[in-house]
């Protein structure tokens, strides 16, 4: 019910509900019980909710390589992304975090 929907918003530590197109979903107890692994740890960990593929041409939105545009050579779980950088006349395969790009338009 709606009560239930903002009571459950209302409990300390609960930030959202997770959704599939716009409705709440179960989440099942294995995958809580490895997030809860990962937050126990100092795991350096950044969600994006942009997919990327290889090939993909992609430009660089945040850190040093701000502006630089490149295409998506591998996607590494989520956490890194590899990006060839082609500016500089040459090709530099770079590892950065999936954070600082986002797909051109």
């Amino acid at each position: 019910t709606t009560v239930d929907y903002f009571r459950v918003l209302s409990v300390t530590g609960i930030v959202r509900y997770i959704t599939f197109e716009g409705h709440p979903v179960p989440i099942p107890e294995e995958q809580i019980n490895v997030l809860r692994k990962i937050v126990a740890t100092d795991a350096d960990v950044e969600v994006t909710t942009e997919t990327f593929s290889p090939g993909d041409k992609i430009k660089v939105v945040s850190g040093p390589l701000l502006g630089l545009e490149g295409e998506l050579v591998t996607f590494k779980g989520g956490k890194r992304v590899m990006v060839r950088l082609m500016q500089t006349g040459h090709q530099i395969l770079v590892n950065i975090s999936p954070g600082f790009i986002e797909l051109l338009k």
